[in-house]
């Protein structure tokens, strides 16, 4: 499961005796969860669950230019970035990832600037809407997918909806498809279940609100456990 992933974190100085040397121990700290939260966001788009639990030469610093160049650690430059704009941590990484339109991560030296700025920005105020359109959309392609198999074919509803969730011509998500997995008791929401985990815990408030008691209680108490241990 995601939750036993190992992440690299960074030393964070033992006293805090300054304004200055908290506002480096908050970076510091900050910096550990950023990367957390690029990791998370990271697999649940490629579906790798190794990303991130080695050193990242190109992102956590290869200062030595062991990978052909040298590098500095980035993420407390974004941490930095973030405590500026006085941003959520959780909702700044997402907004990133959120923007992109092609397959492809985005790079984490492209989450300071003013880009990343106006991403964050644009998805504090549109992705509530946007999840409820994908959801209605999910819902909608599901009953889509069941028809022919239940009316022409004539199989039994649970038969369909195993086969329909395991179906990539099925465009609808992984969080959507395991929760009527589970509603159904179909062994297919084991499949299903690390990616369901990561899609809804972006967002669980939201999709808490959109689909409403769809959401098995299991799956939120381990997200709510997970971000806790991610953002502190």
């Amino acid at each position: 499961m995601v939750r036993e992933h190992r992440v690299i974190a960074f030393d964070l100085p033992d006293e805090e005796s300054s304004d200055l040397d908290q506002y480096a121990a908050r970076k510091t700290r900050l910096a550990n969860q950023v990367r957390s939260l690029y990791c998370a966001c990271y697999r649940e788009m490629t579906n790798d669950p190794t990303y991130g639990t080695t050193h990242m030469l190109a992102w956590d610093g290869d200062p030595e230019g062991r990978s052909g160049r040298k590098t500095q650690n980035v993420w407390p430059k974004i941490a930095a970035r973030i405590i500026a704009l006085q941003a959520d941590p959780l909702q700044y990484v997402r907004a990133q990832f959120y923007a992109i339109k092609r397959a492809t991560p985005p790079s984490p030296n492209t989450f300071v600037g003013s880009a990343a700025a106006a991403k964050y920005e644009a998805f504090k105020h549109q992705a509530r809407s946007d999840l409820e359109h994908r959801v209605s959309s999910d819902l909608n392609q599901i009953q889509l997918h069941l028809l022919p198999f239940k009316v022409t074919l004539g199989w039994d509803h649970a038969k369909a909806l195993a086969y329909v969730l395991r179906d990539p011509q099925c465009g609808a998500s992984a969080l959507v498809r395991y929760c009527h997995a589970v509603a159904d008791n179909l062994a297919v929401a084991v499949e299903l279940r690390e990616r369901a985990l990561l899609q809804y815990m972006y967002q669980m408030s939201d999709y808490d609100d959109v689909l409403k008691g769809r959401i098995p209680q299991e799956l939120r108490v381990e997200a709510q456990q997970l971000l806790s241990s991610l953002v502190g």
